[in-house]
């Protein structure tokens, strides 16, 4: 499963709160969850950036040290010299869910799809009615 939106809303929280005067989230907490995601797109070297500046941020932050060295391994086991782990980012790989299901999800959400009226939320809960 590739995590897409949440990628996307996270640097967005990213750049907002960087040009705020007074935070209204934790940027610790936005690249430790940005890093994470990029890990589960395959992007290593992007994740470990990122953590690298979580770290620097915040030596004593509870995952950040032995994240580092988790996605360190991770590239050492792709072949990768830890000389190079920081050098040359490859571009971002952001692969697409290409199913139907993704497909209707994102057109209900643009409200392309009319909703069938005997279907509503009330009809989801664990009692189904």
């Amino acid at each position: 499963m590739t995590i897409i939106m949440p990628f996307f809303g996270l640097q967005e929280a990213r750049e907002r709160i960087q040009k705020e005067t007074k935070p209204t989230a934790n940027l610790e907490s936005i690249l430790d969850h940005l890093a994470f995601s990029l890990y589960k797109q395959g992007n290593l070297k992007r994740a470990l950036l990122l953590t690298d500046e979580l770290y620097r941020m915040n030596p004593d932050h509870p995952r950040a040290k032995g994240n580092v060295r988790w996605y360190e391994d991770l590239l050492e086991d792709e072949g990768i010299r830890r000389a190079d782990m920081r050098r040359k980012v490859p571009p971002m790989n952001n692969p697409r869910d290409k199913s139907n299901l993704k497909d209707t999800y994102e057109a209900l959400c643009r409200q392309e799809v009319p909703i069938v009226s005997s279907v509503t939320v009330r009809d989801c809960g664990p009692d189904f009615g």
